[in-house]
């Protein structure tokens, strides 16, 4: 996939097998969601005929974003790719009245933002590919400030910052509200690679922080 993108993004050659690994991609987001498919097909008449635009779609996006594209061929490219194409196909389907639910899809980003407790232990290929790219941007935001909000969603538990008043605290918490709120947004994914997202964090980031906190407690 490397190759073949660095292809088209340097030399402008569109080879069968890229447009085979683009198209099943898009074909993964799409059936990531039961509506997806039914809505396409009421936009484009039928789905080889929505496929097919998309891929057009996609490739220009690709070619728009080429800057950005170096930067991720050595960097969990597939993650980005499939956020990407995820988000596009968002934005078509938000731009045709056939589906105006899709206008109010990230409205309760609050409540996403809270739902970190997943029961569900197996998840799909294409939910830890997404989760493993946004855990990169979550990589972005203060790191002890999130965990200090994640340790505290979760388990009600203050690991760092005890030194500093309720008010204080009070504003981190709302801070990287916020910023998830907006990384939620723009990254446009779902509760369970959102909640998958999280784990993973947690478990490269905060533990190891909640132990340094601990020892020098």
């Amino acid at each position: 996939m490397k190759r073949l993108l660095n292809d088209y993004l340097e030399n402008n050659v569109i080879t069968e097998s890229l447009l085979l690994e683009i198209k099943n991609m898009i074909l993964t987001v799409v059936s990531t969601n039961p509506g997806y498919k039914e809505i396409l097909i009421g936009i484009f008449g039928n789905i080889d005929s929505a496929l097919n635009e998309l891929l057009n779609e996609i490739f220009i996006k690709l070619k728009l974003k080429k800057e950005i594209l170096r930067d991720k061929i050595g960097n969990n490219l597939e993650g980005y790719l499939y956020i990407l194409m995820k988000n596009h196909i968002i934005d078509v389907m938000r731009k045709n009245p056939i589906n105006e639910s899709l206008n109010r899809e990230n409205k309760d980003d609050v409540e996403q933002i809270e739902y970190f407790k997943q029961t569900e232990e197996h998840y799909k290929p294409e939910w830890e590919i997404v989760a493993e790219a946004f855990v990169e941007e979550l990589k972005k935001l203060n790191e002890e400030h999130l965990c200090y909000y994640l340790y505290k969603v979760m388990y009600s538990e203050e690991i760092l910052f005890e030194e500093k008043t309720r008010n204080a605290k009070y504003k981190i918490v709302q801070r990287v509200k916020e910023s998830l709120r907006e990384l939620i947004k723009e990254n446009g994914i779902n509760d369970k690679e959102f909640a998958l997202a999280i784990r993973i964090y947690m478990s490269e980031i905060c533990e190891k922080i909640r132990t340094r906190s601990r020892k020098s407690s």
